[in-house]
């Protein structure tokens, strides 16, 4: 049974007023010059925009991978300067470090306007992966440099900066995960005015079979931080944990209180965190239950007061999510304590899959429920959120994509105010750049003024992917 503790987020859109609008995706400046867009054949390069923060209006950055004239993938980095957008970089020295042809920015995050870390992976002349961090000072992005301590640790070849924080500039903090002669382990860094530490395995990792990362970390000010990820469990199965920074010192990992009871099919992980006060943050995971040996996998939400982190409970879904036997959340934002969204996916017995969104109002998380508009967008049953973002002055927005009736993926965004969401568009422009038939935004951040911007991707005519920005102006 389940339980609706607040009305369900499918409130008619006209209900709440708006005003704004998106404007046109436009290519973003200087990719063409960067990015052939050619994915060869067997490569896992693919052009996209990973990551974007925004501090203030018209002030943002951006982060990605895109491919090289060898079909190579580099990391790259994008200015929004006073609503102008300058020409994407190559992150700069990242070529250097890059012997394998791999690189990508993983997160981006922007104290103040010019004043960013970025965090992502490279890849060596034997193919291993390395982390790299990047910051931006002043609005000049300085060389990147492999995260401090990984070239020792990652004695076996696999390290990536998930997750990246900042809170002022010169003082931010990043986790992800490296490989050892035991397996992967999870990891954290913290940079000091301005100059990055050694990275640290998190303390009391509970890893005990040898695979355990970072997902998602956020912090509210310098030295205060949470994180989350999973571990590897003794039962071969894996767990969910959370950590605390407090006053610039990483706790003991935990596991997330009761995911262990809502987790009988021994398979947890957490994959969002976002705080928006000291000792005041959300997270969310998914788990998987068992029953009369059918596996169906659920999300859950668990919520840290005071710097306690509280039990872990069941994501409020209708019963036909419920029923679909696969629901994941891809995306949390949480503005103000008491105040987040997270948007997600799921997946129907008929093979298709749709978006959903959950908010959370005055501490209370409210039923989950398609995203409105999204259905006759969506008319080719796939679709997927990839990043949700609120500012405290009551915006949220949500984007990915869709697929039409023609079964092309076209980007959609959509916006919520005071608690109501409107109903989902195809970004404005995107489809005359989408000749090819496949875009998405994969990356959006909003300022509490509710102006917004967005990152993704699109098929040129001749098949090349490309790179385009947007924004929301209020």
């Amino acid at each position: 049974m389940i339980a609706v503790l607040a009305p369900s987020l499918a409130s008619p859109p006209t209900a709440v007023r708006h005003s704004g609008s998106w404007g046109s995706a436009l290519e973003m400046p200087g990719s063409v010059g960067l990015n052939y867009g050619v994915v060869r054949l067997g490569s896992s390069e693919v052009p996209s925009v990973n990551a974007i923060s925004c501090p203030s209006a018209n002030n943002c950055s951006a982060g990605g991978e895109y491919t090289d004239r060898a079909g190579h993938g580099q990391a790259f980095v994008v200015d929004d300067v006073g609503g102008h957008w300058q020409s994407a970089i190559e992150v700069p020295e990242s070529a250097a470090l890059n012997a394998g042809g791999h690189a990508e920015i993983n997160s981006v995050s922007c104290a103040s306007a010019g004043n960013c870390a970025a965090g992502g992976d490279f890849a060596t002349s034997s193919g291993g992966l390395e982390a790299m961090v990047v910051d931006e000072v002043g609005g000049v992005w300085a060389p990147a440099i492999e995260v401090p301590a990984t070239e020792v640790l990652n004695s076996y070849g696999d390290a990536s900066v998930v997750s990246m924080s900042c809170t002022s500039p010169g003082y931010c903090s990043a986790g992800g995960f490296y490989t050892d002669r035991d397996g992967s382990q999870a990891f954290v860094v913290d940079e000091v005015a301005g100059i990055w530490g050694m990275a640290q395995e998190i303390p009391g990792i509970l890893n005990t079979g040898g695979n355990a990362q970072v997902r998602s970390l956020s912090c509210a000010a310098p030295g205060d931080c949470s994180a989350g990820g999973y571990y590897a469990t003794g039962r071969s199965g894996f767990g969910a944990f959370v950590v605390n920074e407090t006053n610039g010192v990483w706790s003991r990992a935990e596991a997330v209180p009761n995911s262990a009871h809502l987790d009988t099919g021994h398979l947890a992980g957490l994959d969002l965190v976002s705080c928006s006060g000291i000792g005041i943050c959300s997270a969310v995971g998914d788990y998987l239950t068992v029953t009369d040996g059918r596996s169906v996998e659920q999300p859950f939400v668990v919520t840290e007061s005071d710097g306690v982190w509280g039990p872990a409970a069941s994501m409020l879904l209708p019963y036909r999510l419920i029923a679909a036997g696969r629901v994941d959340a891809t995306a949390l934002s949480c503005a103000i304590p008491g105040k987040c969204t997270v948007g997600g996916d799921y997946w129907n017995k008929n093979d298709n899959w749709h978006v959903f969104a959950e908010s959370q109002v005055n501490g209370t998380w409210r039923e989950a429920a398609e995203i409105p508009g999204t259905g006759p967008l969506n008319a080719g049953n796939n679709a997927q959120v990839n990043s949700v973002s609120c500012g405290a002055g009551g915006y949220c927005a949500a984007a990915g994509y869709v697929t039409t009736a023609r079964r092309t993926q076209q980007a959609f965004v959509v916006l919520e105010t005071q608690n109501v969401w409107h109903a989902a568009q195809i970004l404005p422009n995107s489809q005359r750049l989408n000749m090819g038939g496949a875009a998405e935004v994969g990356a959006v951040s909003c300022t509490p003024s509710g102006f917004c911007a967005a990152g993704g991707d699109y098929t040129a005519r001749g098949g090349s992917q490309q790179l385009f920005v947007a924004a929301f102006q209020p």
